[in-house]
């Protein structure tokens, strides 16, 4: 497949960062550039066997010629990915490409827009109903007359057809019923809009009783404060409404609840949400008391509703500069909140990231997250606003996830004001959760390291309560916001834990569950348009079906590679290219990870090759002469073998050459000797191994553990792609990158154990020790199943200090993110025991929406 246009991305976008390196190998050693592509492909000239031709490269030629493989091979499911199926697919979706021009616009009005952000509280619509209590403030000069008349003429000229105020697209009558009365209250106050005022009490009257009939859950914040309060002045005022209805009983017992629950003396020592909601017991209030917690910016908690009211009450000059800087930033009218930087920031680039555009607008979000560290407080974590001295576990837990993904460094010592008789809620004295705030919370729980207690605590809460929700069918009832498909996220997040989340497979999950116009529930619904908007989705599809046509590329590459060297043709391994790439794409999907993701698949591939030689076909004398070859790198020994050992021999030998020369230029030296040893030490355990399954000895634990370390073949494959990566590291990072290192030796265990835990059956029926035979001969009287358990245990433990390990390792982040591309694709392979791998049919659909499905 051409990409179209000459490739989709333009500018030079899809070559390789390396290029220029590569460059530098000796004169004849490069093929040029397939003409009608821009991928980057390193190939040795003069060694037939490695040569990708032009021949080679025909996708069909390549394809079917991949079709001609033995069915009968061990532990192997039928091919799903015969020639039909991936040229079917492939020429299904040649018109999906999305106009360069539509996407490069796309991605410069983002980027201005988020450059723009910093420099503003966030972006958000206006509500009715706080502009209706700025309106209701009385001039500070003693006139019988609107201190901001503008507020009022606005409230006159919005509202709807049905007598109601609110958002005009989410019909929530819990919503509808606090702007309607707001906007009624104001327009009484100063005897105007009669005939606004009489629709918008027939509205009430009409749907009133219908509101005990929603989800309690979106009942909007404070509404058992405000809206019995309201109440109280309409019936003050005189006003026709139905005070004897059923919810007007209900909202006051829970407004005498909370009041219990929090005592008013509490809110003039300590900052609350009821500061939120003052306009909603003012007879309850200290006016001058309540001045202690007012914010830089003149605000009280960020609520113009409870600023008017405190204004309306001391007429202090700092509440009405912040009305007023409000009234004229949104046209005459102001926000149900405001500022809320840091929250709106922080969703801000959780969105980019989640769609799998964020790379495009890297310093962007580097910069957004400079800022959230500069107000992130170890002891107390973030709020929704940095002027703001009020902290929830929603904000917290995002910006701790993200700042420590980005190598920042937070305490997770942040959570404990949130914690409560092992219990977590969004702020303290609250008494119930949100589905969202605890998705964000178990989100943040998986990047805890070693000893942070509290927050693994705070994850298990969480877990616990979502997958309640999801089994009440209650996944949707939020007390947050309104999303297109909260349940649809839930679900995902609990079934793929971030360790063994493929990060492709999870962005096409948010771009189906993405909702470009979700509301936000406060006091009032609210929109944030920088975080939901149609061009970001726009521009996440494009993304993703361009990816489509170059990871459909690179799977011709691959093939004609695997058919050049004969590969295809061996009898007894597992013919797994597509799903090897699978691996490799879904994790590192960026144009710019190509080379990665061709190096990656190859090197796989031939570890899983040579894996499968040692185990199931080759005599133990060929494999003695297969190693020595290895230790010695010379083809000439392997000469007299069997056929398919050649074969295997050859391809491993070219493709190695073929590393050793892009290693080389990279770095400025000869890296032949040190990367051919990785294969001496992973070829050397794989005859360790098979010498164990001959002579039926079950070595020690220890042994076991060490061997199984090495032939869990990470190392040759991450450091072959960590070259790809293109950045020169020094010797010493590379101590720290390779197995020297701790991150590499306990994904590489971890990776075994995984491994070993799925395939222990096979391996027992054939004789081959591993770690959970080699455990059980250690303790006696122990079953298989609590061996399992301890070494899943072990799993588990090592899962936090991967964490912390890839957190403090001194090597560049992409070379990092081949570590977690590794760890992350054995867990996918192998979770919960099953070797995934080998039975291919259970990955079938994931390969086929990463690889070959676009979005619609």
């Amino acid at each position: 497949m051409r990409l179209l246009d000459g490739g989709v991305w333009q500018g030079g976008a899809l070559v390789c960062r390396w290029r220029r390196c590569l460059a530098a190998f000796e004169l004849g050693h490069l093929e040029g550039f397939r003409r009608g592509t821009t991928i980057c492909q390193a190939q040795p000239v003069g060694e037939a066997s490695s040569v990708l031709s032009d021949e080679v490269f025909d996708d069909t030629a390549a394809v079917l010629a991949y079709q001609n493989v033995d069915a009968s091979v061990t532990r192997s499911a039928p091919d799903l990915w015969n020639a039909e199926v991936v040229l079917s697919m492939q020429k299904q979706w040649l018109d999906s490409a999305v106009d360069t021009e539509d996407k490069n616009t796309w991605i410069e009005t983002t980027r201005k827009m988020l450059k723009a952000m910093l420099h503003t509280g966030g972006e958000i619509n206006v509500s009715a109903y706080d502009t209706a209590w700025v309106a209701r403030v009385p001039s500070l000069s003693g006139v019988h007359e609107p201190e901001f008349p503008q507020a009022l003429q606005w409230v006159k000229e919005n509202q709807f057809e049905d007598g109601s105020w609110g958002d005009r697209e989410c019909f929530l009558l819990y919503d509808r019923i606090t702007h309607t009365l707001g906007c009624i209250l104001a327009l009484k106050t100063w005897d105007t809009g009669s005939d606004s005022v009489q629709r918008g009490i027939d509205f009430i009257r009409k749907h009133l009783d219908s509101v005990l009939e929603e989800e309690n859950a979106h009942m909007p914040i404070g509404f058992e404060l405000v809206f019995p309060s309201m109440v109280g002045e309409a019936k003050e005022m005189g006003l026709d409404l139905p005070y004897d209805s059923p919810l007007m009983k209900v909202i006051c017992h829970e407004m005498e609840k909370k009041l219990q629950r929090i005592p008013v003396e509490l809110l003039h020592r300590h900052t609350t949400t009821m500061l939120h909601s003052l306009e909603g017991f003012q007879s309850l209030v200290d006016w001058n008391r309540i001045l202690r917690f007012q914010q830089e910016d003149g605000s009280i908690l960020c609520s113009p509703a409870s600023t008017a009211v405190v204004l309306m009450h001391t007429g202090d000059k700092k509440c009405h500069d912040y009305l007023s800087s409000l009234l004229e930033n949104f046209e005459n009218s102001v926000p149900t909140i405001h500022p809320i930087d840091t929250y709106h920031h922080l969703w801000v680039v959780d969105t980019l990231e989640r769609l799998g555009i964020a790379h495009h607008f890297d310093e962007e979000v580097s910069e957004t997250l400079e800022f959230i560290y500069r107000h992130w407080s170890d002891a107390k974590g973030i709020g929704w606003t940095k002027n703001g001295d009020l902290q929830d576990i929603d904000d917290t837990s995002m910006a701790f996830r993200l700042l420590r993904l980005h190598g920042f460094q937070v305490s997770s010592e942040a959570f404990r004001q949130f914690e409560k008789d092992g219990k977590f809620y969004c702020f303290a004295w609250q008494t119930r959760q949100g589905v969202s705030d605890m998705l964000t919370l178990y989100r943040a729980s998986q990047v805890a390291f070693p000893n942070e207690v509290l927050v693994k605590q705070g994850g298990a809460f969480a877990l616990k309560f979502l997958q309640g929700k999801l089994a009440e069918n209650k996944g949707y009832a939020d007390k947050w916001c309104l999303k297109k498909n909260l349940p649809g996220e839930v679900a995902y997040a609990i079934r793929n834990p971030r360790h063994q989340s493929l990060p492709l497979l999870e962005v096409r999950s948010y771009i189906d569950n993405y909702g470009t116009d979700d509301a936000w529930i406060g006091k009032t619904l609210y929109r944030l348009p920088v975080v939901n908007n149609r061009m970001y989705l726009d521009l996440a599809k494009a993304d993703y079906n361009q990816r489509q046509l170059l990871f459909q590329d690179e799977i011709q590459q691959i093939l004609g590679w695997y058919r050049a060297t004969g590969l295809v043709s061996l009898s007894f391994v597992r013919h797994r290219p597509v799903e090897v790439f699978f691996a490799i794409a879904a994790n590192m999907f960026e144009a710019e990870f190509s080379a990665v993701r061709l190096y990656w698949t190859k090197c796989a591939l031939l570890t899983m090759i040579v894996d499968d030689l040692f185990d199931n076909h080759a005599s133990m004398t060929d494999l003695h002469v297969f190693l020595d070859a290895v230790k010695r790198w010379d083809p000439e020994l392997v000469r007299d073998l069997p056929e398919e050992v050649r074969v295997c021999y050859t391809a491993l030998f070219d493709e190695v050459n073929n590393v050793c020369r892009m290693a080389s230029a990279l770095q400025g030296e000869n890296m032949s000797t040190y990367i051919r040893q990785m294969w001496v030490r992973l070829v050397e355990s794989f005859l360790t191994e098979a010498e164990w399954t001959t002579q039926r000895k079950i070595p020690p634990f220890d042994e076991c553990k060490e061997v199984g370390i090495i032939s869990s073949a990470v190392e040759p494959t991450v450091m072959t792609a960590a070259f790809a990566c293109g950045m020169p590291v020094n010797s010493f990072i590379l101590s720290q990158l390779d197995s020297r290192g701790e991150a590499m030796r306990l994904i590489s265990y971890s990776s075994r154990l995984l491994n070993d835990i799925a395939t222990y059956k096979y391996e027992k029926q054939s004789g081959k020790p591993n770690t959970i035979s080699c455990y059980l001969n250690e303790h006696q009287g122990v079953g298989e199943k609590e061996a399992v358990a301890a070494l899943t245990t072990e799993i588990e433990k090592m899962r936090e200090q991967i964490n912390l390990e890839l957190a403090r390792q001194p090597v560049p982040a992409p070379c990092k993110r081949v570590l977690l591309s590794m760890y992350r694709a054995f867990n996918y392979f192998y979770n919960s025991g099953r070797d995934t791998v080998s039975a291919n049919t259970e990955v079938q659909h994931d390969v086929q929406k990463a690889l070959f499905e676009p979005v619609a």
